[in-house]
């Protein structure tokens, strides 16, 4: 009987196989690595007086190390993206004053936010302005602004008697006066919280709109004052306030024509036509079904009910105007305006808060809201997307746990990267979390752009595909 041959065996052919693999991919490994025209890490400069974030945690490589060439890309053969114009430091793509006079300037639909279209957006990076200096921290930031990254002395000048904004030296210093109020954002403030709880957590929105760059928003959020305009157009700006405003909302509104008996005679408009308009919005208030809280000094505030079973009864009465039929109260922009009340959610008691009641602030930011059960999205996954960054909350949900958000309609990876490098200045840091093969992108462009970034692994370990990016946005 013929003996077998042992190299006949299976288990033989399949160590041999694993062997022949073994070798051919560190061959390649090896002859990618020698045939590379990456400069090496330490020729890599980096800009001068910069503090780069420490990324001590050990690199990751996902790139490919096969030697055929992928196919060819508008942004492969381009090694960094140029900044654009000078005259680009400020630019703002969606809010763009040379652009205003390609829309219609009824009910200032010319000042709404307008991005421009795929063919129109420069593929450049914006520059910071000439001498930046990196910003004070919060809560100095929202007081004081270095002039040189905001180079603009007109509304210092135009309003220096009135107290919004001083250039003193090179800072621009921001009292938040105005011409009603002398003692600034804080006594504002100060003034709103005798009637309007704001440290009670259990609002969900104030609304605060003054005639000018004073503004309520301006000391709880950012440093810059806020504009708003004046007229009223019949109650329609009125009415999209009542839309934005979530059940027992506040509406705070400053300035002429509030009080106008003890204020006429600093405005420039007549007593009897401040007296008219004063007039008109009280009516329009009521008919809205909200409730005046409170009128002091040139401030008052109104409330909104927290449901509309009232309103409903009482709306042929006060010749209210109609409901409307499809209207999204949650809904961020190109939302046109309609001359009707958002209807709230139905409720079976006129105690009963519209949509389910929240839990004060800041339990509510970590607390499903009742509008997570309509939305389809369980107490359980709430729970995991709030451990996790998986999946994005609807933006209903987002309003109702206190926070602030709005979709972005801007598909592109690289068109979302270059606006974030324009927001983003020198010295910021950005967080990304995806699947690996978005992950690898981004990161190739962010290069381009001079980012410095690093790959991580989730917690969920080696072998899943969901990364994290970490990028430093130091140039």
């Amino acid at each position: 009987m013929a003996k077998p041959n042992p190299l006949k065996h299976p288990l033989l052919k399949y160590f041999i196989s694993i062997l022949l693999v073994s070798l051919s991919y560190i061959l390649g490994i090896y002859t990618s690595s020698n045939n590379s025209t990456s400069p090496p890490l330490h020729e890599q400069k980096q800009p001068l007086n910069c503090h780069q974030l420490n990324f001590s945690l050990p690199v990751l490589d996902f790139e490919s190390h096969h030697t055929l060439s992928p196919p060819q890309e508008p942004l492969r053969n381009l090694q960094f993206f140029n900044f654009c114009p000078p005259n680009f430091t400020n630019y703002c793509p969606c809010h763009d004053p040379s652009r205003e006079t390609d829309f219609t300037a009824e009910r200032f639909f010319s000042r709404e936010r307008h991005c421009p279209e795929p063919y129109e957006k420069p593929m450049c990076l914006v520059p910071r302005p000439a001498g930046y200096k990196r910003p004070f921290s919060w809560p100095k930031s929202r007081d004081y602004a270095w002039f040189k990254n905001l180079p603009f002395k007109e509304l210092s000048e135009v309003k220096k008697t009135q107290n919004w904004v001083r250039l003193e030296g090179d800072l621009l210093v921001f009292p938040g006066g105005g011409t009603s109020f002398r003692k600034g954002v804080k006594g504002y403030v100060d003034e709103i919280k005798r009637f309007v709880p704001l440290k009670s957590g259990s609002i969900r929105t104030v609304l605060d709109v003054g005639c000018g760059v004073f503004s309520m928003g301006s000391r709880c959020l950012i440093s810059f004052p806020l504009f708003s305009q004046c007229k009223w157009l019949d109650g329609l700006y009125l009415m999209e306030i009542d839309r934005v405003l979530r059940p027992g909302g506040y509406w705070i509104f400053s300035g002429p024509p509030i009080n106008w008996k003890a204020n006429y005679k600093g405005s420039e408009v007549g007593a009897q036509e401040l007296e008219q308009e004063q007039a008109r919005l009280e009516d329009l208030a009521v008919r809205l079904c909200w409730k005046k809280v409170a009128e002091k000094g040139a401030i008052a505030a109104w409330r909104k009910p927290n449901n509309h079973i009232h309103c409903i009864i009482k709306s042929r009465i006060w010749k209210s105007p109609r409901f409307c039929t499809n209207s999204d109260p949650d809904a961020g922009w190109y939302k046109k305006m309609e001359p009707c009340i958002t209807p709230l959610l139905n409720v079976t008691d006129i105690h009963d808060i519209s949509g389910g009641s929240l839990e004060k602030w800041s339990k509510r930011l970590n607390i499903a809201p009742p509008r997570t059960k309509s939305e389809g999205i369980s107490g359980a996954a709430f729970e995991g997307d709030n451990q996790l960054w998986k999946r994005r909350n609807n933006l209903s949900i987002v309003y109702d746990r206190g926070l602030i958000g709005t979709y972005m309609n801007w598909c592109s990876i690289l068109d979302i990267l270059l606006e974030m490098h324009r927001i983003l200045r020198p010295e910021g840091a950005v967080i990304i979390r995806d699947h690996v093969d978005i992950i690898v992108e981004v990161k190739g462009i962010a290069e381009k752009m001079k980012w410095n970034g690093r790959i991580l692994h989730s917690e969920n370990g080696a072998f899943h595909p969901e990364k994290i990016l970490l990028i430093d946005t130091c140039c």
